[in-house]
């Protein structure tokens, strides 16, 4: 093995279970009680705090500041310095205008992935999915937007059932997807900011197959400029930072004028900073009068942005939550409901 003295590990936990990051966690305390000086960078801030002998927190590319981790009483006082301001306001206020039902699914059913998925979106609202990784959330939503071939079920909007046949049929529809994997499904990478925001709306910026690339500049300029975009909107979207990609996403539906928006895992790998500004965001659109369905693994972000919260296990819908009752043991309760046995649950019934 090479033996080195320093490592730099950047969100190395970011891919890994609760399970593989615990055992990872153990060898950087092996490394570090044998000498070695490890720089580990990480949005997990618990890991963070429970790692870390000394702590500095950056924020748009400057250092803030520099502290013992002993020093830190909490969680929050961490955020704090990352974001700016307050933990309070890390989630703004939630829309309390809520309209009529925009989107409704009936019966949504994908052999071996889900079945018997039931669910409505009104006006204003912001929908969350939690589960499980592997509970088919994802999936309901790529079956929504038509990127995977359902088996049975509808998808109606504002009382109109729709025939979405693939990707181009729910834009035509008005729906829109920002996928959990931004790199991989949200972006072309080496096309410009400009271009990326502008690749769904080509069809309102030419004629007979031409595109103005001139009017295509002005409009992602407007977009970016009103999510807050920081950077060169014309440098490729691969030199930009995790939470300027998805101001990119973000920007390219809102150019569609999409008033259903599924956010899938919208804050992965994004700063605190950057996961305020999605948020506000998020609520921003709700407030205009969109649909807003967020899947999120990680449970603060769903019991403090969403109206609702619907929970999925083994590809059903095992619970609904309004906001009053919202409850992380609940949810977890649900979340684990479709990999328990009869005998499992009972004492949990009975309790």
């Amino acid at each position: 093995m090479l033996q080195v003295p320093v490592i730099i590990m950047d969100e190395p936990t970011a891919a890994l279970s609760e399970r593989e990051a615990c055992g990872l966690l153990r060898i950087v305390r092996q490394l570090r009680s044998e000498g070695v000086a490890i720089l580990f960078v990480s949005h997990r801030l618990e890991e963070v705090r429970g790692i870390a002998d000394r702590i500095t927190v950056l924020r748009g590319g400057r250092r803030i500041e520099t502290l013992e981790a002993r020093a830190l009483t909490n969680t929050s006082e961490l955020i704090s310095l990352m974001v700016g301001r307050p933990i309070e306001e890390l989630f703004p206020p939630r829309n309390r205008t809520i309209g009529d039902v925009v989107l409704s699914v009936r019966g949504l059913r994908r052999d071996r992935f889900f079945s018997s998925v039931d669910f409505d979106v009104r006006a204003g609202e912001v929908l969350g999915f939690a589960g499980l990784v592997g509970a088919g959330r994802t999936e309901v939503m790529r079956a929504i937007f038509g990127a995977d071939v359902c088996n049975g079920g509808t998808v109606s909007k504002r009382g109109r059932q729709l025939s979405i046949r693939g990707p181009r049929d729910a834009i035509a529809a008005g729906i829109a997807y920002l996928p959990e994997d931004r790199k991989e499904h949200g972006l072309v990478l080496c096309l410009s900011g400009a271009e990326n925001v502008a690749l769904a709306s080509l069809g309102r910026y030419g004629a007979a197959g031409l595109v103005s690339w001139r009017r295509v500049s002005r409009a992602a300029r407007s977009v970016a400029s009103s999510l807050q975009f920081r950077g060169d909107i014309q440098a490729p979207a691969v030199n930009a930072s995790g939470g300027n990609q998805q101001k990119l996403v973000i920007g390219k539906w809102v150019l569609t004028g999409s008033d259903v928006l599924i956010f899938d895992e919208p804050t992965r790998g994004i700063d605190i900073g950057a996961k305020a500004e999605v948020y506000r965001l998020i609520h921003k659109l709700a407030a205009g009068g969109a649909a807003i369905v967020v899947v999120s693994s990680e449970l603060p972000e769903l019991l403090h942005i969403c109206h609702r919260i619907m929970v999925m296990s083994a590809g059903r819908v095992r619970d609904e939550l309004k906001e009053p009752e919202f409850s992380e043991q609940r949810i977890l309760a649900a979340a684990f409901a479709g990999h328990m046995t009869t005998e499992d649950a009972e004492p949990a019934r009975a309790g």
